[in-house]
């Protein structure tokens, strides 16, 4: 067993809230991910994240393939950064990055999947409720250390699910674009006679 904050960088994403130091002419959109814009199945929607105006931000700030993304607070979501996005994370997250050579990304983001579905499920079942997680405390998450040969088989298995949850939150929203059309044509109907 490895502690998390052993196996990895972890830091908090990005303060807007600090002050302006001054004027600056090299400003620039920024696409910034908020925890809404983690889904369930732990993926970003790139289109849909909102630009703020920022003054050019150094790179530490912006995610990078492999990068987890945590939600410290309420759900804790928990998203994979699979490709190169020009986003910076909000406050609210914790961004994670693996630097032990034996831990895959994939699989920390799995681990702590379950395991905080488990933690968010004992605490519902409780009458003890877990608002947040500290640094301190996501830092000293013990992760067992598997052979990377199974990690990449668990890394299969997540994707796999992933697909399979994108595809029912595709037809899912299909199915409520169809249902508010039927709804609105039988109205439309009886209104008309």
């Amino acid at each position: 067993m490895s502690r998390l904050g052993e196996i990895a960088i972890i830091k908090t994403g990005y303060n807007f809230n600090r002050p302006a130091t001054s004027l600056q002419k090299d400003v620039e959109d920024v696409k910034v991910i908020s925890p809404k814009d983690i889904s369930v199945n732990g993926t970003i929607d790139e289109s849909a994240l909102n630009k703020m105006t920022l003054p050019q931000l150094k790179d530490m700030y912006f995610l990078k393939p492999n990068d987890i993304l945590f939600v410290g607070k309420g759900n804790f979501n928990v998203a994979l950064v699979n490709q190169e996005i020009k986003a910076v994370p909000s406050s609210s997250f914790y961004k994670i990055q693996i630097t032990d050579n034996n831990f895959t990304s994939e699989y920390v983001y799995a681990f702590l999947k379950f395991h905080l579905d488990i933690l968010t499920r004992n605490s519902r079942q409780s009458t003890e409720r877990i608002a947040t997680l500290t640094l301190a405390e996501l830092s000293d998450i013990d992760i067992p250390l598997i052979p990377l040969a199974r990690q990449q088989q668990l890394k299969r298995i997540v994707d796999c699910q992933q697909k399979e949850l994108e595809i029912l939150e595709k037809l899912k929203h299909n199915l409520n674009i169809l249902t508010k059309g039927i709804f609105t044509q039988t109205i439309k109907e009886h209104i008309n006679g």
